[in-house]
């Protein structure tokens, strides 16, 4: 059975998606060690509600 990802949404202030994030970790390596994991984001939409 396929393990299922959590997708986080990051909102601004008016409640607008400004870019979801899953919860697969890419790891940042420095030689052959893991310093840290960076966030894969998985939509940014391109799109405002105010914008002409």
């Amino acid at each position: 059975m396929p393990q299922k990802t959590k997708e986080v949404y990051v909102r601004d202030a008016q409640g607008n998606v400004r870019v979801v994030i899953n919860d697969k970790k890419t790891p940042v390596n420095t030689g052959s060690v893991t310093v840290s994991y960076r966030p894969q984001p998985t939509s940014i939409p391109d799109c405002y509600s105010f914008s002409s």
